[in-house]
């Protein structure tokens, strides 16, 4: 063999591993990660009963990346969004977030999911000192993982007092029963809920947790029934809420009932529950915003919810904070924290990750739609 044989066999060699390394790293993640970009991972819901949130926090990261990117990126370098599904799950969001953190190497992290998955995924970002940014999990206890995880949503901590407060004092009801879903997100509610009534001077008189699949109330609207409950605080997923509107009418339980957030844009929600109330993050977003996340492609009829300006927010701070600190995830933490952004859904200022301000609405649903009732 000859000399420059062997030259070309070399080169041949070389270039067959490093596309072996690439196409392996390709199939791991099911992304095509450029190293000369600034790569940040998304995970959110993107399927499932809660896939509103996620689909219009996709559609919202990807809206506020692709205008980074019109403008030169961030410090002339292209932003990537690498994209995985948690589907809810808690197991999945570790996952994700191993692979971000140990196969994509991702220099920050949004996730726009229920509290469950979060709080689980925060505990992986935090450890290895990324930046995170939640765009929808409100459970109180997510923020207090970490100072490297940020939230543009606010914190159940004050729905659930602003819930009690409309129902003892808007709605004038002193005795309430409470059905909510058995996980982090509908316990956190469920405890700042309880406390804050009784310290109004209402009574709890039932509460029960339930199932996130479940869709048989009877037995628990007859326990209802019995205790006297004048009202119903119902922090339930979707699921529930359909199968409870359909049921309490079949056995006239007629009483005002309030929900929370997580039942915000469901159609089948909408079509079933004429009368339910539910609270919700005030965000005035203008119309030109919405039909802006609608015109990314992939998602013209996507019916965006709030999580779309939380996630837009959440995605425009985090790139001021990179033209700031460039990569480095310790500077990228301490820009963060001197934030103050006026973004589409509110003013975004972070107190030990969560928002200073936070301000709650009541819609009532009636003829298919949602309104401003409070």
């Amino acid at each position: 063999m000859t000399n420059k044989t062997k030259w070309i066999l070399g080169i041949i060699v070389v270039v067959l591993v490093v596309m072996s390394i690439f196409l392996l790293r390709t199939a791991f993640t099911g992304n095509v990660v450029k190293e000369d970009t600034i790569k940040i991972g998304f995970s959110g819901v993107l399927t499932g009963e809660a896939a509103i949130y996620g689909q219009s926090g996709l559609a919202a990261a990807k809206l506020a990346v692709e205008e980074q990117n019109a403008k030169g990126g961030v410090n002339g370098k292209k932003v990537e969004l690498i994209v995985e599904d948690d589907k809810l799950s808690a197991s999945e969001s570790v996952n994700i977030m191993n692979k971000f953190v140990n196969i994509d190497k991702v220099d920050a992290i949004i996730i726009a999911s229920g509290s469950g998955p979060t709080f689980s995924g925060v505990a992986v970002t935090q450890q290895a000192g990324i930046p995170t940014m939640v765009t929808t999990g409100s459970a109180p206890k997510i923020t207090k993982v970490g100072d490297y995880i940020f939230r543009t949503y606010p914190s159940d901590s004050v729905q659930g007092k602003y819930g009690a407060e409309i129902i003892y004092n808007q709605l004038g009801k002193k005795k309430v029963a409470m059905l909510y879903v058995k996980n982090d997100w509908g316990e956190g509610i469920k405890d700042v809920f309880k406390n804050r009534y009784e310290e109004l001077g209402g009574k709890l008189v039932h509460e029960s947790g339930i199932l996130q699949t479940e869709d048989d109330f009877r037995t628990e609207i007859a326990k209802v029934k019995e205790s006297g409950a004048e009202a119903l605080y119902i922090p339930l997923y979707p699921v529930n809420l359909v199968a409870l509107a359909k049921q309490k009418n079949e056995m006239k339980l007629n009483i005002p009932m309030l929900g929370a957030d997580a039942c915000d844009g469901d159609q089948g929600v909408l079509d079933v529950g004429d009368g339910l109330m539910y609270t919700l993050v005030k965000i005035d977003a203008p119309e030109s915003f919405l039909n802006k996340v609608k015109s990314v492609k992939g998602f013209e009829s996507l019916n965006p919810n709030v999580g779309a300006a939380t996630t837009y927010d959440a995605t425009k701070v985090l790139l001021l904070a990179m033209e700031k600190a460039g990569t480095d995830k310790l500077k990228i933490k301490q820009e963060l924290k001197k934030t103050s952004h006026q973004g589409v859904s509110n003013k975004v200022e972070f107190e030990n990750g969560d928002l200073k301000e936070a301000v709650f609405e009541t819609k009532l649903i009636k003829n298919g739609k949602a309104s401003k009732l409070y």
